[in-house]
């Protein structure tokens, strides 16, 4: 794996280098609570559904939604998908309002798996929940470490899935994760990214001041949390997609980021479409899209 994650300056207050340098050694020392079949449910006709966790390379534990389309098959693709939502400050944890834009991708023939970011906090949050929610969102690379253990469980039990089609998708502040773990991890062989916030120093610029009374480095964390200013190591195959009419992300920021990414990679694809707005373009025309990019790519 690569232990590459936001390189330069230091962002966290931990000792990041060791935590980085010894990652993997730990997640691959630490067991990951095997695939029980017979926990396995069928979620619709053609969908068998379980739920289980992995241990991160920080020691926190994340939790997986593992969806395999019945049939048996080998070499199968698989799509790691995050939570969207989250302010980018603190984490989020899986809900029953996330399968919209988990199943299609099952229903297409992936593997799917679904995980937590750290730092989930609870609803109308104190000062206290939203720091604690932060410190431990910063020890997980604002999810990244999450996306790794993940892809560490994939490849470490789920046998029907080819490890050279392991893809990473995600909406809104899911797609920015997304993109932060395709240029962290080279085992991620695509990125699917849908409205993602490229530049969040520049999205919470305004809110800087409010919050460096509580965070005094928390301009230097969303500098380092943006995807722009690692763009030049992205360098997997990548789908973006984004609605004219989206009122929550603008068009001029992802085309923005298009630009930068294609200065080191010829090998991106932007959609447009005209009407849809922030989510549901991304249900009724960004996946469906974006599965026939994934189904096109060369293996």
């Amino acid at each position: 794996m690569k232990v590459d994650l936001f390189a330069g300056r230091s962002l966290f207050r931990w000792a990041a280098a060791l935590i980085l340098g010894l990652g993997l050694l730990i997640s691959l020392a630490l067991s990951a609570h095997a695939q029980d079949s017979d926990a396995a449910k069928e979620l619709e006709p053609g969908v068998q559904f379980y739920e289980t966790t992995q241990t991160t390379s920080v020691g926190s534990e994340v939790t997986l939604w593992v969806y395999m389309p019945a049939g048996g098959e080998d070499n199968l693709p698989c799509v790691v998908i995050a939570p969207a939502g989250t302010p980018m400050i603190y984490g989020m944890d899986l809900s029953d309002e996330d399968r919209d834009e988990q199943l299609p991708y099952v229903r297409a023939g992936f593997v799917v798996v679904a995980y937590s970011i750290d730092g989930p906090v609870v609803d109308n949050p104190s000062n206290e929940d939203v720091l604690a929610g932060l410190d431990a969102f910063r020890k997980a690379h604002a999810g990244v470490t999450d996306t790794f253990a993940a892809v560490d469980y994939i490849r470490k039990n789920i046998l029907q899935v080819d490890p050279k089609k392991i893809y990473v998708a995600g909406h809104s502040s899911a797609g920015t994760l997304a993109l932060l773990a395709a240029e962290s991890d080279p085992r991620i062989k695509a990125c699917v990214a849908y409205a993602p916030i490229c530049d969040v120093y520049k999205r919470s610029a305004k809110a800087i001041p409010a919050i460096r009374a509580l965070v005094p480095d928390i301009a230097t964390f969303f500098r380092q949390t943006s995807p722009i200013t690692r763009a030049s190591k992205l360098r997997c195959p990548l789908f973006l997609f984004h609605a004219d009419d989206d009122t929550n992300v603008p068009t001029s920021d992802v085309s923005t980021f298009v630009t930068a990414v294609r200065k080191t990679n010829p090998r991106v694809t932007f959609a447009r479409v005209r009407k849809g707005g922030h989510h549901d373009s991304m249900i009724n025309d960004g996946i469906p899209q974006a599965i026939a990019w994934l189904k096109k790519l060369p293996q």
